[in-house]
């Protein structure tokens, strides 16, 4: 458990970043550009799950205690010393892409983003992370990500501990809305299987909850090419994602073979619903909204 957690800090000492700690709950991470395979084939897009594993260095950085040089032993909320102890495992994440992220023209480069507590219960948070361009302080992207507290021993959700509750115990709100699925839509689903490789896998060794959004997308892309579905098509793929919403259900390791079932939505011609099994057993909800 040690290693896992140090590992997924480890990380933030390698990343060319700067925070400021703009309060305890809230911080601000500046970031030189993307990286070169976050854009799609055509040049013009951001892939979004290059957009998740955006926010997961974003969370390596703000957690570690030794990402800034001159502030040792701090970190957002303290986090770096609950991570010495437990786990945090990500539980759901909504996602909303704007406009301007999808303009070719626009600026990617510097950004910022800022990290801020929107939801703090006994065991679980939500934090929320928008995405800024540093030229002109557009909004790119938005996103909500919210996790559970997890014994480093039994993996199993735990309270914060009393320590930790005594410092920020104060910031604790009343219990918010969960993240909701969609019906399942009438008619038979489109259909692809996947292997979790190696760069799937994430520091706790599971696949990485980014990698769940690309297994679905390059499911749709399959789909949509071979016209599968009775409004998605290729052509509205290029309109861009316009909102993800991602509910985990449960683990899936390196070299699981996982099936990719999705529908065009009933009710929304824009929308793919998807189900992510492991030997039949539901491990990952997620629908993509696009322009």
């Amino acid at each position: 458990m040690r290693q896992s957690s140090s590992a997924f800090l480890r990380i933030a000492r390698h990343l060319n970043y700067r925070r400021t700690f703009l309060a305890r709950d809230c911080t601000r991470v500046d970031i030189p550009s993307l990286p070169f395979e976050a854009f799609d084939s055509s040049g013009t897009k951001i892939n979004p799950w290059s957009i998740l594993t955006l926010v997961e260095s974003v969370r390596s950085f703000s957690f570690s205690q030794y990402a800034t040089v001159g502030q040792p032993r701090r970190s957002t909320l303290d986090f770096h010393e609950i991570l010495d102890t437990h786990l945090i495992f990500i539980v759901g994440a909504t996602v909303d892409i704007k406009r301007p992220c999808h303009d070719f023209e626009g600026p990617k480069f510097p950004l910022y983003v800022i990290e801020k507590l929107k939801y703090l219960g006994k065991s679980s948070k939500t934090l929320s992370y928008e995405i800024y361009d540093c030229s002109t302080d557009t909004l790119q992207v938005s996103c909500d990500l919210t996790d559970v507290l997890v014994s480093g021993v039994s993996r199993k959700p735990v309270a914060y501990p009393a320590w930790w509750l005594q410092k920020h115990g104060d910031l604790i709100t009343p219990e918010k809305a969960k993240l909701s699925e969609d019906p399942i839509p009438t008619g038979q689903p489109a259909v692809s299987e996947v292997k979790v490789k190696s760069g799937d896998i994430d520091t706790f060794q599971h696949t990485n909850w980014a990698s769940y959004l690309k297994f679905c997308y390059e499911s749709l892309t399959e789909h949509a090419t071979d016209n599968s579905y009775e409004q998605m098509n290729i052509q509205r793929l290029t309109a861009g994602v316009k909102s993800c919403k991602l509910i985990y259900k449960d683990e899936t390791n390196f070299g699981d073979n996982l099936t990719v079932k999705s529908w065009n939505s009933d009710s929304q011609e824009t929308r793919v619903i998807f189900n992510v099994l492991k030997d039949k057993k539901l491990c990952m909800y997620c629908d993509i909204d696009f322009y």
